[in-house]
Order: structure tokens, then C-alpha cells, then sequence
């Protein structure tokens, strides 16, 4: 059986020009869809994502979200939701015991996790990545996939079938 990150490829080859987010007027195809992924998976590594490390997501339901998600499962991550409606103390604990070392986040949560910034120890710098949001020290979502590769990322680098954790 395949592991789910694989499934999205899949999808991108037999469903090829079929629709596979629809976001309000934006529809994506699953090879578009399976092509972004692969461009926020690149994205990661170039931020220095290993296989098992942790990112956090705290983000509004749209297109970058599930962008982000399977982008993060294709890297070998593991994404850690977070809604920044619980106290902040929740917030940072939650990022301190997942031991997360990337963020993604939507432009109105930006801001609430930018002033938490100096409690996420673990997130490394460089490593926030901001989607409709311009934050000094945070890459710009769109521009950062975007200039990324859009094929597969290396298979060594994700989890394998060893591990199966990321199993359908």
C-alpha cells in the first residue's frame, strides 16, 4: 500500500488535470496540487528539515494550508496543528514538547506567534514561513514555494516504508 505522501503523486499522475483543492474561486489539479507539495518539501529542506523533525501549522483553512501539511509529510516531517485561541503558555508549551524547528502560519496569526517568538526556542531562525503576511524574519510563503524545485523530493529524505508512521 502506499504511504501518504505517495498518494498525492499518485493522484498527480492518474488524475492528472482533475480538480483536487478547490479554495473559492482557485482550483488546483491534482498535478498542481502534487507539484506545490513538492515545492514546499524542497522549502523545507533548504530550511534544514531532517526526517522526523517537527513543524508547526497555524493556519486558516485554505490552498497553503493543505499546501503546508502535505508539503511538511512529504519532507519526512511531522506537522504539529496549533490555534492560537488558547493561552499563550498553551501555545508555547505545546511548541516546547513537540520540540518543533519550523513554523507556518497564516498572516493574521503571524503577528501573536511573532510576539511569542523569543519563547519558541526550538524553532530555528529562518525556519517561519508567513502566508499573506509580511513579517521582518519570515520568508514569504507563495515566494519561498515558488522558488523551490517542483519534482519529488529525494525518497531518502522522507519517511520510508520502514517506518510506518506516515502509512494509509
Amino acid at each position: 500500500a502506499p504511504l501518504l505522501p505517495e498518494i498525492i503523486a499518485l493522484h498527480g499522475k492518474w488524475l492528472g488535470d482533475k480538480p483536487a483543492v478547490v479554495d473559492g474561486d482557485r482550483v488546483f489539479s491534482w498535478r498542481e496540487f502534487d507539484a506545490r507539495t513538492n515545492c514546499v518539501a524542497h522549502g523545507l529542506h533548504q530550511l534544514g528539515l531532517r526526517r522526523g523533525e517537527r513543524v508547526l501549522v497555524v493556519m486558516h483553512n485554505s490552498a497553503e494550508m493543505l499546501e503546508a501539511i502535505w508539503g511538511i509529510l512529504k519532507a519526512g516531517g511531522v506537522v504539529v496543528p496549533l490555534n492560537l485561541s488558547i493561552p499563550d503558555a498553551a501555545v508555547v508549551a505545546m511548541a516546547a514538547d513537540s520540540e518543533a524547528v519550523a513554523a507556518v502560519a497564516s498572516g493574521d496569526q503571524c503577528a501573536p506567534l511573532e510576539a511569542l517568538r523569543p519563547r519558541l526556542g526550538g524553532v530555528r531562525a529562518g525556519a517561519f514561513v508567513a502566508h499573506e503576511a509580511a513579517i521582518p524574519g519570515w520568508r514569504a510563503f507563495g515566494e519561498w514555494r515558488d522558488a523551490q524545485p517542483d519534482h519529488a523530493p529525494d525518497p531518502g529524505l522522507r519517511i520510508g516504508r520502514a517506518e510506518r508512521s506516515n502509512r494509509v
